[in-house]
């Protein structure tokens, strides 16, 4: 949460940004979605404090282009179109996919069934349940987060979209486990790229960089892009809606080598990484009145025999705040949080939805501040590695419990160069092996500015679980990371 008062300024030049984004996205988060596919509010109004004009360069005199499009409520077109995503995922798992496909024969019957023996947990891979079924979601939530609805108006298309594919698209009984993942966690990635696609795309802009942008922003969010593209507004040339710019933008790529510990699970071994940090909105200069002012998106690709692919997709936004005391800016804030977690590695897998409260403030100078948050929250419905996957045919155990955390950043000169963070993760098991899971993970990075915006730093991970079984010989073990990398800071 990279949002001292210092660093407002630092958002001023969307042009550069958002190319970057768009390149970003196309080389790194393509390949996120993919395989998940197979398996701020639109309007003409303001959605941020900020009201600083759009400094992208423009051919056209100020006040020549008209304003944004405005785009009304429209809810046959989303449930149409969410039943054009959930019928093209079907035909894909009915007919091209390899393998027993007879899951996906469906009919009157198998929709009788889904209803007479109603709601189960099922047993999918941990990467389907966890990640594909929430991706999944936030393409129903964007069919009405782009068809003229805020956050919490589109929610319940998100919903809707995941109930129809459980007791509809499926001859297996449906599932509660995808229910939830797929409507919570779709709509905290829904609302995340949403707002991150507003960031790519330029009403103002022209020729290649037009055609770049539109681009970008449909890998990002492909509801958007066809719908923009059907609508005329992929070409049509206007002012930007207010709210496609926050009042503070930070994004980092880091890249480099990883080196991981030898453990009992895994190999003492060395791999390339890539991540993806964006920070978005300073809630302290008012950037919380409606949800996703502020939110922070982070996700990373490994490159090795042991953790590789997606090995972790976090993004969080603050639904509600509330300044604490009198100062202008606010110096600490009550806020009310949604989280999605997706961790993916031999020892540290976790992921599921959670609602938090925390404190969040800011202390220092002009150049150098300290932001601190805690979190004190629920685990909605989370997913952890079990030893004794024999025992449910899955690999992992759900349950619900409680988090805490805790994350400190300093920034000189708006810029991060230090990181303490630490998240204590417990949850009892409701289906799964009967007993509690302990999850921690605790982070210190350091990122030394070198040049402009190019960094050199490392950091030092240590994840730990403790998993408490009534029936089975209780597990307990660690593992630790060290990284060296380069950062790039947007």
């Amino acid at each position: 949460m990279r949002c001292g008062h210092d660093s407002i300024s630092t958002f001023a030049v969307p042009t550069r940004k958002g190319l970057a984004l768009g390149l970003l996205v196309a080389v790194f988060l393509a390949p996120l979605m993919a395989p998940a596919t197979l398996a701020r509010a639109q309007s003409t109004g303001a959605d941020s404090v900020s009201t600083r004009p759009d400094s992208t360069r423009s051919t056209a005199p100020a006040g020549a282009l008209p304003p944004p499009m405005a785009i009304p409520r429209r809810p046959w077109v989303a449930l149409g179109e969410i039943v054009g995503i959930n019928v093209a995922v079907w035909s894909y798992d009915r007919f091209l996919r390899s393998g027993d496909t007879s899951g996906f024969d469906i009919g009157p019957d198998s929709w009788s069934d889904n209803f007479q023996h109603g709601f189960e947990f099922d047993d999918n891979h941990f990467s389907t349940n966890q990640w594909a079924h929430p991706y999944q979601g936030n393409l129903s939530f964007n069919t009405a987060r782009t068809n003229g609805y805020g956050y919490w108006g589109s929610m319940p298309f998100a919903f809707f979209g995941s109930f129809m594919w459980e007791y509809f698209m499926e001859a297996n009984p449906p599932a509660i486990n995808d229910w939830i993942n797929t409507s919570l966690g779709g709509t905290a990635l829904g609302e995340s790229f949403y707002r991150m696609s507003s960031l790519i795309l330029d009403n103002r802009s022209t020729g290649t960089s037009r055609v770049f942008r539109e681009i970008g922003a449909a890998v990002l969010n492909p509801v958007r892009g066809f719908n923009r593209l059907v609508s005329g507004r992929a070409s049509h040339r206007s002012e930007n809606p207010v709210d496609w710019r926050p009042n503070y933008l930070s994004f980092d790529v880091l890249t480099g080598a990883l080196v991981v510990n030898e453990t009992e699970e895994v190999a003492d071994s060395t791999q390339a990484y890539l991540e993806f940090d964006l920070d978005y909105g300073n809630p302290f200069e008012g950037a919380y009145k409606k949800p996703y002012q502020t939110f922070g998106f982070e996700a990373q690709l490994n490159f090795g025999e042991n953790d590789g692919g997606i090995t972790r997709a976090q993004a969080a936004g603050i639904l509600y705040g509330k300044p604490l005391g009198d100062d202008d800016p606010a110096k600490s804030l009550f806020t009310l949080w949604q989280r999605f977690d997706y961790f993916n590695n031999p020892l540290y897998e976790f992921g599921g939805p959670s609602a938090t409260a925390g404190y969040l403030t800011n202390f220092g100078s002009e150049k150098f501040r300290v932001v601190l948050l805690w979190e004190l929250g629920w685990v909605i419905l989370g997913a952890t590695q079990t030893d004794y996957p024999d025992f449910t045919g899955r690999e992992y155990d759900y349950g619900m419990g409680a988090e805490g955390r805790l994350n400190i950043e300093f920034l000189w000169r708006g810029h991060p160069v230090a990181l303490l963070r630490h998240d204590t993760i417990w949850t009892e098991t409701l289906n799964g092996n009967a007993g509690s899971h302990i999850l921690s993970l605790t982070r210190a990075r350091v990122n030394i500015p070198v040049f402009h915006f190019i960094g050199v730093g490392g950091e030092y991970l240590i994840f730990q679980r403790d998993s408490d079984y009534a029936e089975f010989p209780d597990v307990s073990g660690d593992r630790s990371e060290f990284r060296a990398f380069l950062s790039w800071d947007f």
